[in-house]
């Protein structure tokens, strides 16, 4: 807030500065009208001496032109004199303008840095000084805002200096809170392992497992890309190449050298039989390369695609020849037992039965065996009806709310509700519910069968429940199945 002293420097500066345009425009007047009266007393002399009588001289003679030609000569001088003068005068008061600016100048500067040193002059604990000063000083206006720009940077200064340790602390505090969310983040993918096996050697702590000397299960979205690839180039340069079985999860190829193979599976279901011996052909290409080298397998999780293609790959290379064998080592060597007894093997729906037998791990091992690494004949069927027991508490609890959809290659070729295609029937007595499908379209190799209902929670790939089968493992035209969800 401004004081009276503040108030009363600035009027009496803005006054004088007032006061001395005015009498500058005097002296400019007045230097006119002294110019006019010489102008006015030159034109007078000369009708004086035109009109006064010459003296009289001989017609003709020398004495007469002679004196003639001097009179005109004096006037030519006079006239130089005074152009010269005016000249003179001129220049005299452009030399005095400008020594005044030149003047006013050094005064601004001058008073600039006496005010920067003595802020406080003008400050309001001086009282009447500030106004005394002010009125020995003539200070214009361009001066006192050049003392404000100098009393704000002296401002500045002060708030930089006091600010210092203000930033150094908030530097130290953003340091440790970034050494805390690495914590964290490590924290974090360690619970969310849980007691997966990790690699925890020469300063890495990874989700990372060896199922074999030849092949290494990772998890890269539980992992930070740059750790995995700063542990694969230590540990196995140029010896390693990347699969990438997720669907929903891309990343540069460059990480790892241009060594990824990339499978497209959604997550919480199962890759087809196609893909399985794709990957197993291509598996076994790369490790009779050179005997130094590896594959890493990684999904989201680590567990159900991963685990189906690496026992696949198992059952293929002849290490195990039953699809149980293979999942069971493939559970036991992804466990740490010595942090919690959890069974951290293929479990997702589909991938697995209550005796750890993977539907589609089956499925390979029969094409192994029994096909000798070939497709099976294709089979074409159609459905006719679902029978779900204990249908009671679920949804309605008589199925009216249930809608069935069938889908093939990732696309839907069916949908039914109660009100199309579908015929709901409610046994009450054994419990069950009887769908039967009108119009069923034509089937064969990997089939997905999801059911919706607005009465029902979603859980995994956004419906209440689903399971999968292939046309070609079908017996007596019947398939059970025992829903886990």
């Amino acid at each position: 807030m401004k004081n009276k002293d503040s108030y009363e420097w600035w009027f009496t500066t803005t006054n004088r500065s007032s006061q001395k345009s005015s009498e500058r425009k005097y002296k400019e007047e007045k230097d006119k009208v002294r110019e006019q009266k010489k102008k006015i007393k030159e034109k007078k002399e000369e009708a004086h001496q035109k009109t006064s009588k010459a003296p009289p001289s001989r017609k003709g003679s020398f004495c007469g032109s002679r004196k003639k030609n001097g009179e005109e000569e004096a006037r030519r001088k006079k006239k130089r004199k005074t152009k010269k003068k005016k000249k003179e005068e001129g220049e005299g008061e452009e030399k005095e303008e400008k020594n005044g600016r030149e003047k006013e100048r050094k005064d601004e500067r001058y008073e600039g840095r006496s005010n920067k040193n003595n802020w406080s002059q003008y400050g309001p604990q001086t009282g009447s000084r500030s106004i005394a000063e002010g009125k020995k000083k003539s200070t214009s206006g361009p001066t006192l805002d050049l003392l404000n720009q100098n009393g704000s940077f002296s401002f500045i200064v002060r708030l930089t200096v006091f600010t210092r340790p203000l930033r150094l602390f908030v530097l130290l505090r953003a340091v440790h809170l970034a050494h805390q969310e690495r914590h964290l983040e490590a924290l974090t993918r360690r619970m969310v392992s849980e007691n997966k096996r990790r690699y925890r050697k020469d300063g890495f702590d990874l989700d990372l497992t060896y199922v074999t000397d030849h092949y290494l299960k990772g998890v890269s979205i539980q992992n930070q890309i740059q750790e995995v690839m700063r542990f694969l180039d230590t540990k196995h340069a140029n010896h390693y190449q990347v699969y990438n079985l997720c669907s929903e999860k891309a990343y540069d190829p460059e990480y790892f050298h241009h060594r990824v193979r990339q499978y497209m599976i959604d997550d919480h279901n199962v890759p087809s039989l196609i893909e399985m011996l794709a990957f197993s052909r291509d598996v076994e290409k790369w490790m009779a390369q050179d005997e130094e080298n590896i594959i890493v397998v990684h999904c989201k999780g680590g567990k159900g695609r991963t685990g189906t293609m690496i026992c696949a790959y198992l059952l293929a290379s002849e290490r195990f020849t039953t699809a149980e064998d293979s999942l069971y080592y493939f559970g036991e060597r992804r466990t740490d037992k010595s942090t919690s007894n959890k069974y951290q093997g293929v479990e997702t729906p589909s991938q697995t039965s209550l005796v750890l037998q993977s539907r589609f791990v089956g499925y390979f091992a029969k094409v192994k065996n029994t096909y000798n690494l070939h497709l099976p004949p294709r089979k074409i069927l159609k459905i006719n009806k679902f029978v779900i027991y204990s249908i009671h508490g679920v949804g309605k609890g008589d199925g009216s709310d249930l809608e069935v959809q069938i889908m093939m290659k990732r696309k839907t070729v069916f949908f039914c509700s109660a009100s199309r295609y579908c015929k709901i029937v409610h046994d009450a007595e054994s419990n069950r519910v009887i769908i039967n499908i009108f119009n069923s379209p034509l089937l064969y190799d990997e089939v997905k069968v999801r059911f919706l209902s607005s009465a029902l929670p979603r859980y995994y790939d956004n419906c209440p429940f689903y399971f999968w089968f292939h046309t070609s493992f079908i017996q007596d035209n019947r398939y059970d199945y025992d829903l886990i969800q």
